[in-house]
């Protein structure tokens, strides 16, 4: 990823067929009930997907981060969930909670996030 910038944004339906390639091309299946999609792009390909829904006033509940495997231990996780949070923080969220996955937790902690009731929590906003 050196010199090159990573785009984090909300996925639009402009994105449909890029992000169904991504999937394709990971060997993945693309998650089916998720609200809020957001992207992750590189001189133009999508190198990462997350994917989240709302649970109550001020909880998002991240339901899915997936990074390229040629793209990982380059920080594009770090960069999607720096975005993720300011994003939600300006919508008004407090929280972003992510279920406990035993591949993932690691990275989830190193970014911030603390082991509470059974999940990974983050507060957003300087709470």
């Amino acid at each position: 990823m050196k010199g090159q910038k990573l785009l984090v944004r909300r996925a639009t339906g402009a994105d449909e067929a890029g992000i169904e390639e991504y999937f394709r091309e990971e060997g993945l299946s693309r998650p089916a009930t998720i609200e809020i999609e957001f992207i992750g792009k590189i001189v133009g390909d999508i190198v990462a997907f997350a994917g989240a829904s709302p649970a109550g006033e001020h909880t998002l509940v991240l339901e899915s981060l997936h990074v390229s495997v040629r793209m990982r231990r380059k920080r594009v996780g770090r960069g999607m969930m720096k975005e993720i949070e300011r994003w939600a923080h300006d919508m008004g969220f407090r929280r972003i909670i992510f279920g406990i996955e035993s591949e993932a937790q690691e990275f989830f902690e190193r970014v911030g996030f603390e082991q509470a009731h059974g999940a990974l929590v983050k507060r957003v906003g300087g709470e």
